[in-house]
């Protein structure tokens, strides 16, 4: 016997799935609360390494789990409409929305099937980053927080302005990852204690925010690719 859920979408009504207009309103506000709990989890997943937070490895759980949840139930919901008599701007919108779903759902999955077992690892040892080291993951963190939130912006908004900056956003933080990625080597080469014995944790944190930061792109890379399509003066984007 199958178990019943514990939990439950707050948006998709299933009696407007013959309304294609209203039923992906519905969709895309399931979608942004979808996106707002992998907010909390990014937020949240540097605890463990920093502040050697285990109760934060139970709540990510529970969040990976109601994303999981939500991914099956809004991916069902959309198919649904499409199957409907619908217009290809329509088509175009339940696509994009499928593909922002889906970038959203390897979020979380870096989070619970990265991230999570580092920091389960990290708990089990005395490390400490470096002060330096600390700091820069800190830095990094911040800015993958700030791209997650404008790809739910962008989502939201259909803001294609603020889309294309986040793709030079995307670029500047890269830059960014290489130049800390050096200073950390650095130190490394200085034999600072604490950077030799936890730089396997370093290097992998900053990679997987850098994956985070560019699912999170792809949200607004989607969004140019359709949205621009009717306008011959957006063609030229890339």
């Amino acid at each position: 016997e199958k178990k019943e859920s514990p939990y439950t979408t707050r948006y998709l009504d299933d009696a407007l799935v013959n309304h294609p207009a209203m039923a992906l309103s519905l969709a895309k506000s399931e979608v942004l609360r979808m996106g707002r709990i992998i907010l909390s989890m990014v937020e949240k997943v540097l605890k463990p390494f920093l502040e050697r937070d285990e109760t934060v490895l139970m709540e990510l759980e529970e969040e990976e789990a109601e994303v999981d949840f939500l991914h099956e139930k809004i991916n069902d919901y959309l198919t649904r409409i499409s199957r409907q008599s619908v217009s290809n701007e329509t088509i175009d919108e339940i696509f994009q929305m499928l593909y922002t779903v889906t970038e959203l759902e390897q979020i979380a999955d870096v989070v619970s099937k990265n991230l999570h077992p580092r920091a389960q690892e990290w708990l089990k040892h005395s490390y400490q980053f470096s002060e330096e080291g600390e700091e820069e993951l800190k830095e990094y963190h911040v800015k993958t927080l700030k791209q997650l939130q404008r790809a739910l912006d962008v989502f939201e908004e259909v803001n294609l302005e603020k889309a294309k900056a986040m793709k030079q956003k995307f670029k500047k933080y890269w830059a960014l990852e290489l130049a800390l990625m050096r200073t950390h080597y650095e130190r490394l080469r200085e034999r600072v204690p604490e950077s030799i014995e936890t730089s396997e944790y370093h290097q992998e944190i900053m990679e997987q925010l850098t994956r985070i930061t560019s699912h999170a792109t792809n949200i607004a890379r989607v969004l140019l690719e359709w949205g621009t399509k009717p306008s011959k003066s957006d063609k030229n984007i890339s």
